[in-house]
């Protein structure tokens, strides 16, 4: 009996958990303007700082996987972030829950506002919106630096990613986002690898070398 009232509890907890990432992610989406990008500071506010589901290293990692998948940043996001969560079910209920709000309204303004985008009051707020979105986008930026070891290695992936990044953005080069996360990934593989092997040659060094010196 106490078994079947526990794996009952455990499941009620389980349900109760999944329908919070779904209202969580319903809630994103329906105030996120801007693209997916305009979601992280979001992100960052209710999975991190309000319940806790993640840490700011493992939301560097969300974005990272999102942005180097096929798909949306948002929705991948949201998968992600859910899995990461609640499992399978998590998974699904945040993928529904934050395309929900964008497709209903998107639905609403194709049926009744053909013409939004000529009117100066959508223009206005609109404007507005943008303005307010590169504000957080930057304060989510800002965030995701915290977790990241500052070192010489950190730094010259950084300051490479920066470069091809304004670069690409100049049209100056062509670099895919997604590449230069996969290079990023590369590159830090080898580096870190390598002072992994470093510190563990030297370590055998000293140990050897105490055991000549008894």
């Amino acid at each position: 009996m106490e078994e079947d009232s526990e794996k009952k509890q455990q499941q009620q907890s389980k349900i109760h958990l999944t329908a919070e990432v779904f209202w969580v992610f319903f809630k994103l989406g329906a105030v996120t303007f801007g693209g997916g990008y305009a979601m992280l500071p979001l992100l960052s506010r209710e999975l991190c700082e309000k319940k806790k589901w993640l840490s700011d290293e493992e939301l560097s990692t969300l974005i990272a996987v999102a942005e180097s998948t096929p798909g949306a940043l948002a929705l991948n996001s949201a998968t992600y972030a859910g899995a990461k969560v609640s499992g399978f079910w998590g998974a699904l209920a945040a993928s529904v829950g934050v395309m929900l709000a964008p497709v209903a309204v998107i639905l609403l303004i194709s049926i009744f506002g053909v013409g939004y985008k000529d009117n100066k009051i959508v223009a206005y707020a609109f404007n507005g919106i943008r303005a307010c979105v590169a504000a957080l986008i930057l304060n989510a930026a800002i965030k995701l630096t915290k977790p990241v070891k500052i070192n010489v290695a950190s730094l010259i992936i950084g300051l490479a990613a920066l470069t091809l990044t304004v670069l690409s953005f100049l049209k100056i080069v062509n670099f895919d986002t997604v590449f230069i996360i996969l290079g990023a990934a590369i590159a830090g593989l080898i580096i870190y690898s390598l002072q992994d092997w470093n510190r563990t040659k030297k370590s055998l060094r000293a140990i050897k070398d105490n055991e000549q010196a008894e």
